[in-house]
């Protein structure tokens, strides 16, 4: 294995342990797949799929994306996913066509094209700046109006979850991971605050809330954004996608409205203002239906939020992507995750 291979190794989880293609490889079979002359990888945290971007496509009409994805049945099928994406977030989620397999992959690979969605990942967009200029203010405010549009897609198209089992067994699995990182991370959250996430789960999957596709990595690497405006012009990954308690994945905003330094998370100053942009437009781009409490409404999206952080956070990941019930906090996630939860250092 080359050194550029062991260096993308290390910022590429997807190729820990992967005997065969290495990094070079994958790259290789999508520059003959697109006849790019430019490849470049997508910044992901993902342990299930590598993607890269392909410029200057010979043999299509478009920049494309490549993607390699292992093939792993606890997933949900891609293409039930592809279907409620597209339905639920119309342009804002790909379209991967299915290209076929990589042969002697060591664990199995399938590759899929989709078009490359314009702008720039979120990730490069957000500073690093507890007072924002006036300009960049605007801007991410911009990008919290639009991100509250995209969970009021979510929030008008509610989902069933078929067969009734899967409900039960996804609530009880959760229930599983708070209970163990209340007994293996006492100091990161306090046990009172994992028991009233815990009550609230029955709550959180009855009819009384909203079930919904929540997509699973929806993180600063995974949104795209325009680079003048900072609207959302896509979401690139949706591999652990899935239905769940609305709000699962509001994690987001925990993550836009401050940013973590050297040692400790620090908060925009402004941020009760993009908190305020936030659900004022989502309130406004909801569609029309019964009376819903909104107090009550938000308080639940909010510790879905939390629940969701915590596993996102908290858990050592599987093969497919998704949260073990192994609990694993580093310092810097730990830290995050008491500021999040105002908790005092």
């Amino acid at each position: 294995m080359s050194d550029i291979d062991w260096a993308k190794m290390a910022q590429y989880p997807f190729f820990v342990d992967r005997k065969y293609p290495t990094v070079t490889q994958c790259d290789d079979i999508a520059e003959s797949i697109t006849g790019a002359t430019q490849i470049r990888s997508v910044d992901s945290l993902s342990t299930m799929t590598y993607s890269v971007i392909c410029n200057n496509c010979s043999s299509l009409p478009l920049d494309r994306v490549v993607v390699f994805r292992e093939n792993n049945s606890k997933a949900e099928p891609i293409d039930y996913i592809v279907k409620l994406s597209k339905e639920t977030f119309g342009p804002l989620a790909p379209e991967p066509i299915y290209y076929g397999k990589v042969e002697r992959a060591e664990p199995s690979l399938s590759i899929y094209t989709m078009a490359c969605q314009p702008g720039i990942s979120l990730l490069s967009a957000l500073r690093c700046s507890v007072e924002l200029p006036r300009q960049q203010k605007a801007k991410q405010a911009s990008f919290i109006r639009d991100l509250a549009r995209f969970f009021a897609l979510s929030w008008s198209n509610k989902q069933p979850m078929k067969p009734q089992e899967l409900l039960y067994i996804r609530q009880a699995g959760i229930r599983h991971q708070l209970r163990q990182f209340k007994q293996f991370a006492p100091s990161v959250i306090p046990g009172h605050m994992i028991d009233e996430l815990i009550g609230l789960l029955p709550t959180l999957f009855s009819e009384e809330y909203s079930l919904v596709l929540t997509n699973g990595n929806l993180s600063l690497t995974n949104i795209r954004v325009d680079e003048a405006t900072y609207e959302i012009t896509g979401i690139v990954d949706w591999s652990l996608a899935k239905v769940l308690p609305f709000g699962m994945d509001l994690d987001i905003l925990f993550l836009t409205t401050g940013y973590m330094g050297l040692r400790q998370w620090k908060n925009y100053e402004c941020k009760a203002f993009f908190l305020k942009c936030f659900w004022d437009e989502f309130w406004t781009s909801v569609s029309s239906g019964p009376h819903v409490d909104r107090m009550k409404m938000r308080f639940l999206a909010e510790q879905a939020a939390k629940i969701g952080a915590l596993l996102r956070y908290g858990f050592v990941r599987r093969e497919d992507g998704s949260s073990d019930s192994v609990v694993s906090v580093s310092d810097r996630d730990g830290r995050q995750l008491r500021a999040w939860f105002g908790v005092n250092e």
